[in-house]
């Protein structure tokens, strides 16, 4: 099976449907951890393309961890209580796997988003989702 819902592909698909718009908004922002700047992912090779999707990246320290994504700005989602700031912070973890997207580790993902709550207004996991399984 080739690895296509590895964690920088689900990351990837969470950064561009959380903020679709960051090309073009001026009060948006998004980085993804330097951790994916890693030329492969547990043995497969990470493509250019993905990599600039990902793009730009910088060390990202909370107290609890580092954040696969951190991103600025309202997403594009609906957001339970979105009137509790205008402009939130939201940490992203991302969850996949190589050659069983079903062996993603989604409770680990939901841990760390949670831990970093103390530190930011929003936490997401991002995982395979079921019909891809």
């Amino acid at each position: 099976m080739a690895a296509t819902l590895t964690e920088p592909t689900v990351l990837a698909a969470a950064k561009d449907t959380l903020y679709p718009d960051l090309d073009t908004s001026t009060d948006h922002y998004a980085v993804t951890e330097t951790q994916f700047t890693k030329p492969t992912w547990g043995g497969w090779e990470i493509p250019d393309d993905l990599r600039r999707r990902l793009a730009p990246y910088n060390t990202i320290r909370l107290t609890d961890g580092e954040p696969d994504l951190l991103g600025v700005g309202m997403p594009a989602l609906e957001v339970l209580n979105a009137d509790a700031a205008t402009t939130p912070v939201a940490a992203i973890e991302a969850k996949g796997h190589n050659t069983d997207p079903s062996a993603a580790d989604v409770r680990t993902g939901i841990n760390q988003a949670h831990g970093h709550l103390s530190e930011v207004n929003i936490g997401y996991v991002a995982a395979p989702h079921a019909e891809h399984l």
